[in-house]
């Protein structure tokens, strides 16, 4: 195997193309929108962006579990689940626009009447 100069062993080509693949990915997903100029919006529009990525996911794998069948999204709980996950999306969306702060609103409204709905139609 290679070595650096430093002494390390040099990773696989397939090694460097899939991490320069998944950077690319990760940046695609996550950079604010170019009108963003101040580096402390850009830095708050990638964080809410990052942040939403997993979000969809989490919340149908809460109500699946809670419900343990995929037959109930005809139930209320289903509809206010995928409710909340199209407001998810919607506000990840939003995150990658220069309106990213509506979309932190977005998000917060949706968890909390994702929340509410798990608590009040709980039967």
């Amino acid at each position: 195997m290679s070595k650096h100069a430093d002494g390390q062993p040099m990773k696989p080509g397939w090694q460097i193309r899939t991490q320069r693949r998944l950077i690319a990915l990760w940046h695609f997903l996550t950079d604010p929108h170019p009108s963003l100029t101040d580096e402390s919006h850009r830095a708050q529009a990638r964080m809410l962006a990052a942040m939403h990525l997993p979000m969809p996911l989490l919340v149908l794998l809460f109500f699946l579990s809670r419900t343990y069948g995929y037959s109930t999204f005809a139930s209320d709980a289903g509809g206010f689940t995928l409710a909340a996950c199209a407001a998810i999306v919607l506000s990840y969306a939003l995150s990658r626009t220069r309106h990213y702060r509506v979309g932190v609103y977005g998000v917060i409204v949706a968890v909390i009447v994702l929340i509410a709905a798990a608590l009040l139609l709980d039967r």
